[in-house]
Order: C-alpha cells, then structure tokens, then sequence
C-alpha cells in the first residue's frame, strides 16, 4: 500500500516537524531561503527545527494556503522527561500562537526513543482516506440546516442572509459551495463559524477545507 506522505511534486501531504530544544544549525533554513517557489509548490514534507517561531508559523500558513493536509510533529519529546512541560501546555502555546493549529493533529514524538513515532503513518492514512471520500450532499444540507438554526447569519445592509444549499464540488482539497441570496454579505465571523461547525460535525481534523460562496 502506497503512502500518502511523499516529497515530489504533486504529492498531497504536508509533516510540520518541530524539534524541541534542537541545534542551532537548522538544514531546512537552506530550502526555505533558497529553495523558493520550487520548495513552496512541489514539496509537502516540510521540516520545522527549532520550535515553533515566526518562521514555522509563515510555513504553517503556506501549507493551509496550498490546501493540503497537515500533521504537526513535536519531535524530542523525550526532552520533556522529568520536567513541568506538558504535552497540553506544549499544544497550548502553539495555539495561542497560531490558532488554526487547533484543526490539526499535534503528535509529540522521539526519534531518539522511537516514542509514538509508528502512530505517524497511522494517522496520516486515516486522514488521506478520510479526504478522499466525497461528503454527501443530503448530510451537507442537512447539517447546514442545524448549523443556520443554531445561529442564523446575521443581517447586514438591511438585508437577511439566507444559506440555501451547500455542496462539495472539489475533494483535493475540499471546497464546499455555499449558495446565498447575498453571498458577499455573509461575514467572515459566519465563515468561521461554519468552518467550525463542519470540521466538528464530519472529523475533519487534519484536512484543510475552503468555502466558495455562490449567488443563488
């Protein structure tokens, strides 16, 4: 069985590594400075060192963008051994710094002690067959459906925002459009909202999702 984490082009998965309390010679510096657009558009193993600064999170950024998948690993863990740092303090701060991250799995590994380090391909499949199944149109309807009477879309301009009907019309990555009487009207804070909703209603940790809003 072929693995969904590859370094070609066209490949559709991305491993955000995170080395705790690592050198200071950091081998991917190379690629991001000099590797350029070539780095940016065709590899999907992207290696972070050092922790997760300004530069990890720029990378962390372009992996959404592109649409791909994405695992974080905290590698080193074994570090962490005897100390007050926790794995849900670690995950903490990561949020605080980029909150997106909340939708992606976080695996805190050793290399060095081979701590967790057979669960990396376990979860990167689940998230690559997950992705590769189409999401029904009835359930995406029907869970608009809940999503609109639990918070309806606030009114802008004097006009009422209805959602009408969503459908996903692209797997890789997956775009959902959304159908609206006044689909620019429909604020970000909504969206947000709504992006929420989805992952949390269909498991969609670990995949990057997009909404494309249509008059209808």
């Amino acid at each position: 069985m072929a693995s969904p984490i590859q370094t070609q082009t066209n490949t559709t998965f991305s491993i955000v590594q995170i080395n705790k309390g690592g050198k200071e010679h950091n081998p991917f510096e190379y690629y991001y400075q000099n590797g350029g657009e070539m780095m940016k558009n065709e590899w999907d193993y992207k290696k972070i060192l050092k922790g997760f600064t300004k530069q990890e999170k720029s990378i962390a950024k372009e992996v959404i963008k592109k649409g791909k998948r994405m695992i974080i690993l905290v590698n080193k863990w074994d570090l962490a051994s005897g100390t007050d740092v926790s794995a849900e303090l670690y995950k903490q701060d990561m949020y605080d710094e980029f909150k997106d991250l909340r939708h992606y799995p976080i695996l805190f590994v050793s290399a060095l002690t081979k701590r967790r380090v057979s669960n990396i391909l376990e979860v990167a499949w689940d998230i690559f067959t997950k992705q590769r199944e189409k999401l029904s149109t009835k359930k995406l309807n029907e869970w608009v459906e809940k999503a609109v009477r639990n918070y309806p879309p606030p009114a802008k301009l004097g006009k009422s925002i209805k959602l009408k009907f969503i459908e996903q019309v692209q797997q890789s990555p997956p775009i959902f459009a959304i159908f609206s009487n006044y689909p620019k009207l429909i604020s970000v804070q909504y969206l947000r909202y709504l992006h929420n909703q989805l992952r949390d209603s269909f498991d969609l940790k670990g995949i990057t999702i997009k909404f494309s809003l249509r008059k209808g």
